[in-house]
């Protein structure tokens, strides 16, 4: 669309399952192999219900905010790739908020939409509270972008 501006550019994640602990160096690796094999079993159901949704979503993306959209795109770190996804327009976003109070590196967003879906990623950050206000229209904001 000619006239877009993007407004911010923000690494974005599914986020994986990983089961914690420490034992011998063979029992850790077949539990990191389920570990796996559970992700992507989570995966393809995420990326099933998403496209029901029409957000299409991959485990790393990078979001650009636009004018008038969200690009999002696919980040293939071993391919040293980026795949254009879809874009989410800007208009079915009712508002964006961080639900809890955190300074990691990655931080939970959620978002309602405006068919009455609410939905959750990880985004980076240092571009959470600018995402949140971005997408989050002042006569449509929640009582606070962070905190419940």
């Amino acid at each position: 669309m000619s006239g877009e501006h993007v407004r911010l550019t923000a690494r974005t994640r599914v986020q994986k399952s990983v089961t914690g602990g420490t034992s011998l160096f063979p029992v850790m690796t077949i539990v990191r192999l389920v570990d796996e094999v559970r992700n992507v079993a989570i995966m393809k159901k995420v990326r099933r219900q998403s496209a029901e949704l029409r957000i299409p979503l991959a485990r790393r993306m990078v979001w650009c905010v636009t004018d008038e959209r969200i690009l999002i795109l696919e980040l293939l770190v071993s391919r040293r790739r980026v795949t254009f996804l879809g874009d989410l327009p800007r208009e079915r976003i009712q508002w964006a908020k961080l639900p809890y109070v955190s300074e990691g590196q990655w931080r939970l967003i959620r978002m309602q939409l405006t068919d009455g879906v609410t939905a959750q990623l990880l985004i980076d950050g240092t571009s959470a509270e600018e995402f949140c206000r971005l997408l989050t229209p002042a006569a449509t904001s929640p009582e606070s972008t962070s905190g419940d």
